[in-house]
This record gives C-alpha cells, sequence and structure tokens, in this order.
C-alpha cells in the first residue's frame, strides 16, 4: 500500500482560542495556514472524539492541557492511539491546579510544547515533517546532499538548518529541479542557489577555467542537482524502492524562476547562514512496505563476536 502524503493536510487543535488566532496556541495556527494546512479548533472533547472517530488520520493534534482535565486528557490520547498510532500528538501541559502535576503519556514525548513560541513552532514543524517525510527519507536526503556538495564540490556546510515551506517560488536566483519515480514512490529535489555561491564554487572545482562561459550558474546548479539525486536514488534502490528519475531542468531569475511547487509541502534543508544555497524535496507518494534497510552482517575477526 502506498504511503500516500496529500490525503489529509488537516491539524485538530484543542484549545481554548477556538480558531481565532488567540490563546496559547494562536502563532501555531497561522503557521499551519501558512503550509495550506487546514486547523479544525475545539474545547469541546465530545466533537473532537467524534471527529477524530469520522475522519482520516489527521497530520497532527495540538492540545492544550488547560482545557482538558487529567481524565480527558487520557480518554483522549487512547483514542488518537487507537484510530492511528502514527499521527502525532503535540502537547502543552496545564499551567493551572492539578492538571500542572499530569505527565500525559504521549506515544513521542520530543514533540511536548515548552510554552516559547519559537522552539513551540520547532516542534510542531518536526511533528508535521516526520507525518509527510518519513525520517529514513528525510536522514537519506540529508546525508545525499552533505556528502555530495562535500566531495564532489568541495563545499563545507556551515549549518544544515532544516524546515517546512509549500511556496512556488524559487528560493534563490538560480534552480534546478529533478523528478523520480517508481514503485508507487513520486517526488522532486530542487537546489537552488545565489550566483555568488555557483561562481565561486566553479572557479574553486575548475580554478583554470573560464569563468565568463556560457551559463556556468545554470550548468553547476543542474549538477550539483544531478549528484545529489544520484546519490538519493543509490541509497532508495540499495533499500528496496528502485526509481527512476528524469533530466534536470534549469532556470535562472526570480520572475522566470521554476513554479514546481504550487501547493506542494517541500523538506528544505538551509545550508548556508548568510549566503544562499538550498535543496528541498517534495515527497508526493511513499511506499513504505517497499523500502528495507539493507544491513549486512559482517564477521570480523574478534573470535565468535558479530558486528552489523
Amino acid at each position: 500500500m502506498g504511503y500516500r502524503l496529500t490525503t489529509k493536510r488537516e491539524i485538530l487543535s484543542i484549545d481554548s482560542g477556538l480558531g481565532t488566532g488567540l490563546g496559547r496556541f494562536g502563532p501555531l495556527h497561522d503557521y499551519c495556514r501558512k503550509l495550506h494546512f487546514h486547523v479544525t479548533s475545539t474545547a469541546d472533547l465530545d466533537f473532537a472524539l467524534k471527529f477524530l472517530e469520522a475522519s482520516d488520520p489527521f497530520a497532527a493534534v495540538l492540545v492544550d492541557g488547560n482545557v482538558l482535565t487529567p481524565e480527558e486528557s487520557d480518554k483522549l490520547i487512547n483514542t488518537v492511539r487507537s484510530i492511528s498510532e502514527h499521527t502525532p500528538i503535540c502537547w502543552q501541559r496545564s499551567s493551572s491546579g492539578i492538571g500542572k502535576s499530569y505527565l500525559p503519556n504521549l506515544p513521542d514525548r520530543s514533540l511536548e510544547f515548552e510554552g516559547n513560541a519559537t522552539s513551540d513552532l520547532q516542534i510542531l514543524d518536526q511533528a508535521i515533517k516526520r507525518c509527510f517525510f518519513p525520517r529514513i527519507i528525510a536522514y537519506a536526503m540529508e546525508f545525499s546532499t552533505r556528502l555530495s556538495l562535500k566531495q564532489t564540490y568541495r563545499i563545507d556546510i556551515t549549518q544544515q538548518e532544516s524546515y517546512l515551506r509549500c511556496d512556488h517560488k524559487p528560493l534563490a536566483e538560480v534552480s534546478s529541479m529533478i523528478s523520480f519515480f517508481g514503485d508507487e514512490t513520486v517526488g522532486s529535489v530542487v537546489v537552488s542557489a545565489s550566483r555568488t555561491v555557483l561562481l565561486d564554487t566553479y572557479r574553486q572545482i575548475l580554478p583554470g577555467s573560464n569563468a565568463n562561459a556560457s551559463n556556468p550558474e545554470e550548468m553547476l546548479v543542474g549538477d550539483m542537482c544531478n549528484a545529489i539525486m544520484g546519490r538519493f536514488k543509490g541509497f532508495m534502490e540499495q533499500n528496496g524502492t528502485h526509481i527512476q528519475i528524469t533530466w534536470p531542468m534549469t532556470a535562472t531569475g526570480y520572475p522566470t524562476g521554476l513554479a514546481f511547487g504550487s501547493g506542494r509541502l517541500a523538506m528544505v534543508q538551509k545550508l548556508f547562514e548568510f549566503d544562499d544555497l538550498y535543496v528541498e524535496l517534495y515527497l508526493d507518494e511513499f511506499n513504505m512496505s517497499k523500502l528495507k534497510r539493507n544491513v549486512t552482517m559482517r564477521k570480523v575477526n574478534t573470535g565468535d563476536l558479530k558486528f552489523f
């Protein structure tokens, strides 16, 4: 069965703001809508439980502990788990009396909100990312990016910040895209960079070349995209998912950039702090059952001990 990633872009929020943008979850609701998610907000537990049972799995469930008793909290968590064990639950503990000492039995404790606007947005971002980009795929893309840029282009990554976006505008002036498909897996990889980054890299890897050659920036960004996609493809095939890839499609200039992501959710890697170099992964469909980790047991010369 395909792990389909476009079926339920909806967030269920149990809070006191009732979707008005007020309350403790107001900024979180705004962020979800920016990613083109629909947010259903309620303080009525009975409504929330019926909505959960009648709907496909949500991308995430947000809970403000101030609106539930400990007994209601347990009931909600058990209901979410019984419907879909993979639905992330992001919880903000109660700030009042009895509820303050209640410790929810969350499936993933790392998704408990800290009460800080910046960190709570990052936690929500991680929850949605895990839902739409399976962890093994996200790691494979991050590893493929770092290794390809380091070995082939001698680019030292100064940071590897990861976040989500939903926008068709290119992130930098020069962009290249490669699509992939096969084994019920469909998606795209996009590399975007500034002219400065691309020309500096061009001169570094080809110091004796003519930097005034026709479109060196487009040539290089397309080659970068192809190199990253090649490593990512190798990982997928090594682990049981056989995919085909297209030729790189490149474009220069913000007004004429590639409109490749309209309405689609992208996992973005920002690779430089003070300049533009981005790698995006769009994953429209993925068959989890096709991917089987290729772990080989190797026997080494240490008696009868065996290591993976």
